[in-house]
């Protein structure tokens, strides 16, 4: 593994990661959009920012019950 560049930053990642069971999911996020939910969140103390990256990535924990899928179109 070589030295960070900008280059390494031109591809966004969001990911949601739970186990069966378990009442709290890790979720990383670089977009933008959500970034700035998450971050809106953090200042409410409504969650908790566990890593936030050198690209402005964040990385939370919050109940699985938020997690929802809204097909669209």
């Amino acid at each position: 593994m070589g030295r960070v560049t900008e280059d390494d930053y031109r591809f966004s990642e969001n990911a949601i990661e739970w186990l069966s069971g378990e009442r709290y999911c890790t979720i990383t996020v670089s977009q933008r959009k959500w970034v700035d939910l998450i971050n809106g969140l953090a200042k409410a103390k409504r969650v908790k920012r566990i890593t936030v990256n050198k690209d402005g990535s964040v990385m939370v924990r919050v109940p699985t019950e938020w997690i929802q899928i809204i097909p669209r179109g």
